[in-house]
């Protein structure tokens, strides 16, 4: 994401929204195919899958970053629940929200989210929250 991107989706505009939350997956859908699945409705999107941290498979959502709001807007009205191509399962579609700048009101000061991934299995919460909350005290965490 360009610089000018990310400043303006943090501004606050609906129109500068271009990621949508994407739910209820099969735990066989991966990144691959709903990469494949935009391309075949004629977009071309990037994909974050938010994987379970015990089993390392798919949590059941994720993130899809359109190119245009656009193309987010249309797809989030058109499609949310209708039938996903190939699949039993119908599209359950929302923007992504959470954690940034633009979904913040005005009376809350900045926060900021840290996304550590691709750890051991003996990683434990509590081993990555005694040494982040030294260096400075966080008020969630999940």
């Amino acid at each position: 994401m360009s610089w000018d991107h990310y400043q303006a989706a943090s501004s606050g505009s609906d129109m500068a929204r271009t990621t949508l939350w994407m739910g209820d997956l099969d735990p066989w859908m991966e990144e691959t195919w709903i990469k494949q699945l935009w391309y075949s409705l004629g977009e071309n999107v990037n994909v974050k899958m938010i994987r379970d941290k015990f089993t390392g498979g798919n949590a059941g959502y994720c993130f899809v970053e359109f190119l245009t709001n656009a193309s987010a807007s249309k797809h989030v009205t058109t499609l949310n629940g209708t039938l996903i191509p190939g699949t039993n399962r119908v599209f359950k579609l929302n923007w992504a929200s959470g954690g940034g700048l633009n979904d913040r009101k005005d009376d809350r000061s900045p926060e900021f989210s840290v996304f550590v991934g691709d750890l051991g299995p003996e990683v434990t919460d509590y081993s990555l929250l005694v040494p982040l909350n030294s260096a400075t005290p966080l008020t969630k965490f999940y």
